[in-house]
């Protein structure tokens, strides 16, 4: 028999014991806090997959309303990126500048602004941007791979949190029954002693 049939047999021979049953209620006791804690794993997984669920159906639904907002035109640049002069450079994270750029909005007009782009770029350069309904910059909305990773991040650290406070309970509760039979042992050895002992 394999070893996981192994420990399934001793722990129903644990909950159920038979006549013969060496096996102490502290024993019984600890086997039902692990039932316990596996139960309440296996039913957090979909709880948690529910709720990932969640989390990507509203997530998506603010993808498409950015998406219906915003629309991607091409910038071009109006001076060097790499220009260091005095207000005129913007150091942005993931090594990008602020530049100034022109593009011109889905309705034909022509806006002028500051837009992100890679440092070492030069004037008529293009830059891919995203724009609101004013013909502003705007961030890039969501995309759906950001959202199932978002979603899955999510169900799957929702879950994670629960297996590890529960096999954290677990874990206490057994250093606590091992405290007590620790005890009790010390306890018959004190008597076993106590009877051998000559008066």
């Amino acid at each position: 028999m394999s070893l996981t049939g192994d420990r399934l047999r001793r722990w129903w021979r644990l909950l159920v014991p038979r006549r013969d049953s060496v096996a102490r209620p502290s024993d019984r006791v600890q086997a039902v806090l692990l039932l316990v804690a596996v139960a309440i794993g296996l039913v957090a997984l979909p709880v948690s997959a529910a709720v990932g669920s969640e989390l990507y159906a509203r997530q998506m639904q603010v993808s498409a309303e950015q998406h219906a907002q915003r629309s991607p035109v091409i910038a071009v640049l109006l001076a060097d990126s790499v220009a260091a002069t005095p207000g005129g450079r913007v150091d942005l994270p993931g090594g990008s500048v602020a530049a100034d750029a022109t593009w011109q909005t889905p309705d034909g007009s022509t806006h002028t602004g500051r837009v992100r782009s890679r440092t070492g770029m030069h004037r008529g350069d293009e830059v891919p941007i995203w724009i609101d309904r004013s013909g502003h910059p705007a961030d890039a909305p969501l995309s759906s791979g950001t959202v199932l990773a978002d979603a899955v991040s999510a169900g799957a650290g929702l879950w994670s949190v629960i297996c590890l406070v529960l096999a954290s309970g677990y874990g206490l509760a057994v250093a606590g029954l091992n405290r007590r039979r620790l005890a009790r042992w010390q306890q018959e050895w004190d008597a076993g002693d106590a009877k051998h002992t000559p008066s």
